[in-house]
């Protein structure tokens, strides 16, 4: 953004280098990447002993072009740590990460907030794949958070939406801990299941009780379901 430079008095005759310098500091927006600010664009003015820069009008733009419009113009770097970020999000999100590497890097340098809401859903995926328990898809988005769905007006009582199903993952996959299991139970086929009480919501917090299996000869346990709970044991 072109502003006038935050005007900095010299410093003591003791140090002659900075004595003789002017500093600048961008105002406007404490977001403005480092980078930027080297190459800086704001308007320069000399510091004068007893004249308060503050009064000189500042200009928002240079010519015709806005600080936002330039930055979305300057060149968008192609790095190798970009590419490879683009290869791992579309790996962890699928469909929900930008299809082609063009329009990731201009999410990423264009779009703050996208690019935000980008990292946290990559966030989460890391969490449900690295967690000790298996959470298929399908059981949240054919059951949990299907509208008419059995139980499904629960979870979107505490704020879950049918398009929350990332979110529901992530928040059983990181309350799961065996040793909270409560009733525990074997079948005569040898699966074992158990259940353990957890505290979902969105816009407000209410204890679940899921309910697990662990299939013969399998070492990693499957979600079953889930319901309210009315109070925790």
């Amino acid at each position: 953004m072109l502003s006038q430079i935050r005007l900095i008095p010299p410093y003591p005759d003791s140090d002659p280098v900075l004595q003789s310098s002017i500093f600048c500091s961008q105002s406007g927006s404490s977001t403005v990447p480092q980078e930027q600010i080297r190459n800086c664009r704001c308007t320069l003015l000399s510091w004068v002993k007893g004249f308060e820069g503050d009064t000189v009008k500042s200009s928002p733009k240079m010519g015709d072009m806005s600080f936002e419009e330039w930055q979305k113009a300057k060149p968008i770097p192609d790095t190798a740590a970009n590419r490879a970020q683009f290869d791992e999000y579309t790996k962890l999100l699928g469909k929900d990460a930008p299809k082609y590497y063009n329009d990731f890097q201009k999410l990423k340098y264009n779009d703050p907030k996208a690019w935000e809401k980008l990292k946290e859903e990559a966030k989460m995926e890391r969490v449900i794949r690295n967690a000790p328990c298996q959470l298929t898809k399908r059981k949240f988005f054919s059951y949990l958070l299907k509208e008419g769905a059995k139980h499904a007006e629960k979870f979107f009582a505490v704020g879950y939406k049918p398009s929350d199903v990332r979110l529901l993952r992530y928040d059983m996959a990181r309350q799961f801990n065996l040793a909270n299991a409560i009733d525990s139970s074997t079948g005569i086929n040898g699966a074992r299941k158990f259940n353990i009480l957890m505290e979902l919501g969105v816009t407000k917090k209410r204890w679940f009780l899921t309910g697990w299996q662990y299939d013969k000869d399998s070492e990693t346990p499957r979600f079953l379901t889930a319901f309210r709970q009315g109070k925790k044991k």
